[in-house]
């Protein structure tokens, strides 16, 4: 399912224990809110999944986050999109990737993404790995680099000083 108001990519964890895909633990637990702003009856994500995805001459690894989907096996959310940018034709159904001058064409049918999967293995190359932050510097622009820290995972993980002018808010 290609689904552009997923933060992340997830995977249904009922369907990767089927296919034997190894779970392995989160390092932080992760509320999941539906789309009608319900928390998932799955509870929090606690698990992940790292396979290789490899479809017409493109092989990609891809870490999805294990929740339940219901009858979904595979979201593909904003993430995803952003990295691959896919031309789609709503009128026909077919998604277009530009994938080292190759164009890999797939079909929409009724939202979902079939995609032959032809390997899952677990890749534990470390050179073909990108560091977290060189991966972010490459998808910010340029021009933006300058601001380089606003985008640090330090950063994002605290709340700026206190100030006197500072107030609680109710609701």
């Amino acid at each position: 399912l290609l689904d552009s108001g997923a933060n992340s990519i997830f995977i249904n964890q009922v369907w990767a224990k089927q296919i034997r895909l190894p779970l392995e633990k989160s390092d932080i637990s992760t509320s999941l809110y539906n789309v009608d702003s319900t928390l998932n009856a799955g509870g929090c994500i606690t698990h992940k999944c790292s396979f290789v995805v490899e479809y017409q001459g493109h092989r990609e690894q891809v870490t999805a986050e294990a929740t339940q989907l219901g009858k979904i096996n595979i979201i593909l959310g904003w993430t995803w999109l952003f990295k691959h940018n896919p031309e789609i034709d709503w009128q026909t159904g077919v998604v277009t990737f530009h994938v080292r001058q190759t164009e890999l064409d797939e079909r929409i049918n009724a939202g979902h993404v079939y995609a032959k999967l032809r390997s899952l293995e677990k890749i534990d190359d470390d050179d073909d790995k990108v560091k977290p932050e060189e991966e972010i510097k490459r998808l910010v622009p340029p021009k933006y680099h300058d601001f380089w820290k606003v985008f640090s995972k330090h950063k994002s993980e605290r709340f700026p000083e206190a100030k006197p002018w500072d107030h609680a808010i109710d609701l």
